[in-house]
């Protein structure tokens, strides 16, 4: 999506420095983010307990594209207590910042509404998790796979 950048009269604004001399007005495009670029980017981010990533498990409630193409990333996890908190929310935000026009982002956690997957994973996690039998819904249960965190220890 491309913009032109017009000003607080609705007339085009004219680009600094090009087009003084023939007096022509210049539009300045500005390349805009789109929602699917980041989700493209978020899906590299995997939640190491599942295996799927964090868009498909449903994990990403909000992305806000704001002027500028500052984003702003709502999401949640898997469980309050997980303690790889700071681990993927720091690997969102890198994945995101390859986007080359990104000018700012900022992940926020979120525990409104409580992540469900039976209704907020995509079609394809809940074949992997199970939750999907017959092409009827099941009742979820976290795989029985035991994943050993790292401790966290203060001294």
């Amino acid at each position: 999506m491309r913009l032109a950048v017009v000003d607080d009269s609705g007339r085009r604004s004219r680009s600094p420095g090009i087009g003084k001399k023939s007096g022509s007005i210049l539009d300045r495009e500005i390349s805009m983010i789109t929602r699917e670029q980041v989700q493209e980017k978020l899906r590299e981010v995997f939640d190491p307990e599942i295996g799927i990533n964090i868009v498909d498990l449903g994990l990403v409630y909000d992305i806000i594209i704001a002027a500028e193409n500052h984003i702003t990333i709502n999401m949640t996890l898997t469980s309050p207590g997980c303690p790889i908190a700071p681990i993927l929310m720091a690997q969102a935000e890198e994945a995101v910042k390859k986007i080359p026009e990104l000018k700012q982002v900022s992940v926020n956690l979120v525990w409104e509404p409580p992540w469900n997957p039976e209704t907020m994973a995509s079609d394809t996690a809940k074949d992997q998790l199970g939750i999907w039998k017959n092409n009827q819904p099941t009742i979820f249960r976290p795989p029985s796979t035991t994943i050993n965190c790292p401790q966290i220890i203060i001294a």
